[in-house]
């Protein structure tokens, strides 16, 4: 926490002609963008929406970052160049200041100033409980014009491929280190964050993750194992003189067998496919509630069953035993 701490003090503001001359340099640098955000008021005649996004973006942001449009076109770089007062709407700005009338072409305020809408992304959902459609984009140049030139920005830069990467990642160090002139021995005033870092962040937290859910549910199949073979035990005891009926009649142990372990393994399955529908629910819930989106693809939904259904068949391996052994005359006597 000290050593955190100690890197936030001794980072300095990053400024566009930071940016600038990383873009200018910076030969394995196959796009850039910043990423300026703030939050406004945007309007149109009588219609308001209150806490909007406003991004700040170069004309390369769609390079970096996946950004579809359902209309019209994202700004070009001519527009950044000249500060134009153009912008893309996200799809839920469009129905709350538009509605049905065509956006393209038509004028909002972003506070008090003036814009063109020149496109609208397409739906992107939510995330963290907060609407990816509520976004507006616009060129980074009149962002800085219009809510401060002198501010620290962040931005972010695509390599080429990912063999080109590294390449990329210690062209931007050394080109930031030398503009701030620091010495081989000293740390960097800077942070960088690569998808790389970002993967190996997500696998620690999924690992972490795997480590408690593996064993409840490895706890959780020997509790349901356990729970088939009593139901499964109470059932022979209650099914005898059907099992010494069907043995009188010419019934084999095997038939027996199989038909309990059949019957041991579609009730394990039935419940594992209510069990889908419960985490179907479950998934629901979080995605309206927290908003990142949970998807439960079709192997999983496989893996389920057949795991479900094996758990049955083995934990029906001892009834089923049991009900073979069955004598047709004691089983009968019972009658």
């Amino acid at each position: 926490m000290e050593e955190f701490e100690k890197k936030i003090q001794q980072n300095k503001p990053v400024y566009v002609e930071d940016m600038l001359d990383v873009e200018a340099r910076c030969d394995n640098c196959e796009a850039i963008s910043p990423m300026m955000q703030g939050t406004d008021t945007i309007k149109r005649a009588s219609r308001v929406s209150y806490d909007v996004s406003v991004s700040g973006v170069s004309a390369d942001f769609p390079k970096i970052q996946s950004l579809d449009l359902s209309e019209g076109r994202f700004i070009a770089g001519p527009e950044v160049a000249h500060a134009s007062y153009n912008a893309v709407i996200g799809s839920q700005i469009g129905e709350e200041l538009f509605g049905s009338v065509d956006a393209l072409g038509k004028e909002i305020k972003i506070g008090a100033d003036n814009f063109t809408v020149i496109g609208i992304a397409a739906p992107r959902g939510n995330m963290q409980g907060r609407s990816l459609d509520k976004n507006i984009y616009v060129p980074y140049t009149t962002f800085l014009k219009k809510y401060g030139t002198r501010q620290s920005i962040s931005f972010q830069v695509r390599a080429p491929s990912d063999e080109t990467l590294q390449s990329a990642v210690d062209e931007v160090r050394q080109i930031l280190r030398s503009r701030r002139k620091l010495k081989p021995n000293r740390d960097d005033n800077f942070d960088m964050l690569t998808s790389s870092a970002i993967q190996e962040t997500i696998g620690r937290i999924t690992g972490i993750i795997s480590m408690v859910i593996i064993p409840i549910t490895l706890i959780g199949l020997v509790v349901g194992g356990i729970v088939v073979m009593n139901i499964m035990l109470v059932t022979v005891t209650e099914r005898t003189v059907e099992v010494g009926t069907r043995k009188a009649v010419g019934a084999k142990r095997s038939d027996i067998l199989l038909q309990f372990l059949v019957e041991s393994a579609l009730l394990a399955t039935i419940g594992g496919i209510l069990g889908l529908g419960l985490a179907k629910i479950l998934c629901v819930i979080i995605e309206i509630t927290i908003g990142y989106t949970m998807r439960i693809t079709i192997g999983y939904v496989l893996l389920a069953i057949f795991t479900s259904g094996g758990v049955g068949m083995i934990s029906g391996i001892y009834p089923a035993y049991r009900a073979s052994k069955l004598s047709p005359i004691v089983a009968l006597m019972r009658e």
